[in-house]
């Protein structure tokens, strides 16, 4: 990796509450992004995925990040390298084995519903957004049979957060776990970017007839949002 990949993993010490105060214990180099792991989840039984939580230091004041961990895996959020960012520059260059991070909470409504009337689950990510995405896409393959669809949006491979991951997942759930990545760099014009054009198709590929019983969950950059309500809303797609 050059200067502008290049990113670490850290791991808490030991089980510790929300509120309280994690010392990273670990550095070992990962994939595009920081990742603070928590070792156990044992006292966090009360978390749902896809909750996101501010993570502080004694230097800065961070944004919130997405948890990207499943239920039953030991806490984790991504932080992507932002070269302007405080907190995430200082997370990629700064933080070292022993840091203290504090937690402010957790909040945020990217989680499933309670009540499953749902059959399949839609998900359109582009770059940092599939971190909420990718807990929740965990959660369905592992404890559900629900079909999971996975559009997601970057500029090269090489800057696919998740991709070996995502990868794996699909290679183990083939029969239930369909991805479609499209990557900005590629001449194919029409299928380098998502667009309302390019949506519509997708939808009537893998969602043809009925789309009632099927749960969408959108995350990226606003544009990339905004567009893609609009195009979901224009294909009968409602709120």
């Amino acid at each position: 990796w050059n200067v502008v990949t290049k990113c670490v993993r850290f791991r808490c010490a030991a089980r510790y509450a929300l509120h309280a105060g994690a010392r990273l214990r670990a550095c070992t180099m990962a994939t595009l992004c920081s990742r603070i792991t928590c070792a156990s989840r044992s006292a966090l039984r009360h978390i749902v995925t896809g909750f996101f939580e501010a993570i502080g230091s004694v230097i800065c004041v961070p944004p919130a990040f997405s948890i990207s961990s499943a239920n039953d895996e030991p806490l984790a959020i991504t932080v992507k390298k932002v070269e302007n960012g405080g907190f995430a520059r200082w997370m990629n260059y700064k933080a070292a084995v022993g840091d203290i991070l504090f937690s402010t909470g957790i909040s945020g409504f990217f989680v499933m519903p309670e009540q499953e009337h749902y059959e399949r689950v839609f998900f359109l990510a582009a770059g940092s957004g599939i971190t909420p995405c990718f807990a929740l896409i965990k959660f369905l393959l592992q404890k559900t049979d629900k079909n999971i669809f996975l559009i997601y949006s970057n500029r090269t491979e090489a800057d696919t957060i998740f991709y070996d991951d995502l990868k794996l997942l699909q290679e183990k759930f083939k029969a239930r776990f369909i991805i479609r990545f499209l990557f900005s760099y590629k001449q194919q014009v029409l299928e380098s970017r998502l667009s309302h054009w390019l949506l519509s198709h997708l939808l009537e590929e893998y969602l043809p007839g009925n789309k009632s019983h099927t749960l969408f969950f959108t995350c990226g950059p606003a544009d990339y949002m905004i567009m893609a309500g609009i195009s979901l809303r224009s294909n009968g797609i409602l709120p």
